[in-house]
């Protein structure tokens, strides 16, 4: 019985490792965002992406995610959400280098949910963050 135990633990083992090796997707990159004040009296808050994915090579394709949520409420799980603003590599505008600073007035909510997806082809990694919930007011 105790063998059979070891045995089926070293497979599980083994097979746990093996997931790891499959998913090692490591990008260099630096994303961030940070909430500025715009309004102290009102509590009202700026959202200010600020990213370098100059140390990615060409093949990689970037895309930060931005949905407009309605329903703040439910945070990252609304149903209830606007057309999703995407920002990509592909875009004629979009610097590998840059900051973007919005508020309630560009996205027409007080709050949203982002990520990140990158990938690239040439290697068949890709990589997506966990949706991020974030409200430009302190309620």
């Amino acid at each position: 019985m105790k063998k059979i135990l070891l045995f089926i633990g070293l497979i599980l083992f083994g097979l746990a490792n093996a997931q790891n090796e499959l998913s090692k997707c490591k990008f260099n990159y630096e994303l961030e965002l940070e909430k500025k004040i715009e309004n102290k009296q009102k509590n009202i808050y700026n959202a200010v992406f600020k990213w370098d994915f100059s140390k990615l090579n060409s093949n990689t394709n970037i895309s930060l995610e931005i949905v407009p949520i309605k329903d703040c409420m439910t945070d990252i799980y609304s149903q209830n959400n606007k057309e999703t603003v995407i920002l990509s590599n592909t875009d004629e505008k979009f610097k590998l280098k840059d900051t973007w600073e919005f508020g309630i007035a560009d996205l027409q909510t007080k709050c949203f949910k982002w990520r990140l997806i990158i990938s690239d082809k040439n290697i068949s990694c890709k990589e997506i963050t966990e949706w991020q919930f974030v409200t430009f007011t302190n309620n």
